[in-house]
């Protein structure tokens, strides 16, 4: 029995260490063969980049709302954030907020090709950021628990919808463990009930994603 638990032990330390190794983010191109080699311990980001973004730089850029719309608490977090972290990117982003007030203010809704063109003209802001959430998960398994969010973000230019930039990620926070014991299962059945309840575990996990999202877009200001 002893021999049992101490190869259990071991192995979660191996896991562990597995995991940690894996703790670090990379950045590969959607083009680069060895992305999402490990998609279930890696911490990766993707993304593209289009020269022209160089020489046609983006002045403004307004964040839209995704049309296959997620839940209310991924709309009303992933928006600012956006916004917030392409801030620092670019010399001027409307946020959904003040977009909405635009909106309203000029009649125009900006979610059509059209109206982007009519946004554009009454705002000055020439180009718009689309996103959509790729995959949402919430698992709950007595005593682990675990949350995974995947956002994808691209940046186009108005008129010709031209593609400037684009990038996937995907955001996961878990807690709980194995028990190797029976004292240690209340332990690990509370550790994966209180993350579950914890209302602070995804607007920090959608911060992340989206931090990390946007620090392959180059500083444009």
């Amino acid at each position: 029995m002893r021999r049992n638990r101490g190869l259990m032990a071991a192995g979660l330390l191996l896991a562990a260490l597995a995991l940690a190794a894996c703790s670090n983010t990379t950045y590969r191109t959607y083009d680069d063969p060895e992305r999402d080699q490990n998609p279930l311990l890696g911490r990766e980001v993707t993304y593209w980049l289009n020269p022209i973004i160089y020489s046609a730089r983006p002045e403004c850029a307004v964040v839209l709302t995704p049309k296959d719309k997620p839940s209310p608490d991924v709309i009303r977090l992933v928006g600012p954030a956006l916004a917030r972290y392409l801030g620092e990117r670019l010399p001027r982003v409307i946020d959904p907020l003040e977009r909405k007030r635009l909106e309203k203010t000029h009649g125009i809704d900006p979610h059509d090709k059209s109206g982007r063109l009519r946004f554009a003209k009454a705002t000055g802001c020439n180009a718009y950021l689309l996103w959509r959430v790729v995959s949402a998960e919430d698992s709950y398994f007595l005593v682990w628990s675990q949350r995974r969010l995947r956002v994808e973000a691209a940046l186009y230019r108005v008129g010709d919808d031209r593609l400037f930039w684009q990038a996937a990620h995907t955001g996961r926070r878990s807690d709980g463990t194995l028990p190797l014991s029976p004292l240690s299962l209340p332990f690990a059945v509370f550790e994966a009930t209180n993350f579950t309840a914890d209302n602070d575990v995804l607007p920090s996990m959608i911060d992340d994603v989206v931090r990390r999202l946007i620090i392959t877009l180059p500083d444009l200001r």
